[in-house]
């Protein structure tokens, strides 16, 4: 594609915005030269040091990378194993809280029957369960508690002088439980009934 009377000419490429601005000094009239320097092969992205700098950044920013997934792949195992140590130990509390609750506490002390559905109880201070029609003449006689011979007005900060004034009443302020199936429900005992 080469003309034979071509062979002299020099082709520079050039931009479009440097061409026309060429083009217009050439049609005012001023004439134009253009020297040809050589320049790099490829630019600055071939340089010693700039293929340096990027292998360097690029092996930081790999081994930060490994290093936060390594910490954060560790630090979940570690929570996974301390939960299932923590929900190992609570079953292991719950099955001896089981075995000791229910030996003493399925049954009232005062008549010797089992809890059922819907039976209002009664929890003294010393934590101890009973019907509440089993322990309120219980407590008006003896004012101790059936299994643990706790004083309960001793308990509750009473003194001796107004036992007689009990005598007539309810017992005094003591945590009143509904049993009803899976869920009790609680409420205070103040002299009246709830």
């Amino acid at each position: 594609m080469a003309h034979s009377d071509a062979g002299d000419i020099v082709a520079i490429m050039i931009g479009n915005t440097q061409g026309m601005e060429i083009v217009r000094l050439l049609k005012n009239g001023i004439d134009v030269q253009m020297i040809i320097s050589e320049g790099m092969a490829h630019g600055p992205w071939m340089d010693t040091y700039w293929l340096y700098f990027l292998s360097i950044a690029f092996f930081i920013v790999t081994a930060a990378s490994i290093a936060y997934f390594v910490f954060i792949s560790a630090n979940r195992l570690y929570n996974m194993s301390r939960s299932k140590r923590n929900e190992k130990r609570l079953k292991s509390e719950a099955k001896k809280r089981d075995e000791e609750t229910s030996s003493d506490s399925s049954m009232c002390a005062v008549c010797i029957e089992s809890y059922k559905v819907g039976d209002v109880v009664t929890v003294l201070t010393c934590d101890h369960i009973f019907h509440k029609t089993c322990i309120e003449p219980w407590l008006l006689e003896r004012r101790t508690c059936p299994m643990c011979k706790c004083d309960i007005l001793k308990a509750l900060g009473v003194e001796d002088d107004r036992k007689e004034s009990f005598s007539a009443e309810s017992p005094p302020d003591v945590t009143v439980i509904t049993v009803t199936g899976d869920t009790l429900y609680e409420s205070v005992n103040s002299g009246c009934v709830h």
